[in-house]
């Protein structure tokens, strides 16, 4: 009697399922991870939005320069960023302040 075993067709249909189930849990892995940290960086945006409204939307808090005032901070993923790096982390690179503002504040506030 020869040694008993599996044939081949079977380890090679094994050998793929075990590769597609590493492809498919791959995949979701990687798709929460990101999901995270848009859910972060959003929460950071509402926390530097709602800072910025209570001091009256001034673009000197976006900027950090004109009538002494600093840069409005919020903590992200252990660092702290400022609401021009923020925004700009969740509506693109090149987003201008009075974009950022709009999104904020709800319409044009003009610098005083």
């Amino acid at each position: 009697m020869k040694g008993q075993g599996l044939p081949i067709n079977t380890m090679i249909i094994i050998v793929v399922s075990v590769i597609a189930l590493l492809a498919i849990v791959l995949l979701f892995v990687t798709s929460w991870g990101s999901g995270a940290v848009s859910i972060s960086s959003q929460a950071a945006w509402n926390e530097a939005c709602s800072k910025w409204k209570r001091n009256s939307c001034s673009s000197g808090d976006f900027t950090g320069g004109g009538e002494g005032k600093e840069e409005i901070s919020v903590m992200f993923n252990g660092e702290l960023r400022t609401i021009a790096y923020i925004c700009r982390l969740n509506y693109g690179e090149n987003v201008s302040e009075s974009f950022c503002r709009n999104l904020c504040c709800g319409g044009y506030i003009p610098d005083i």
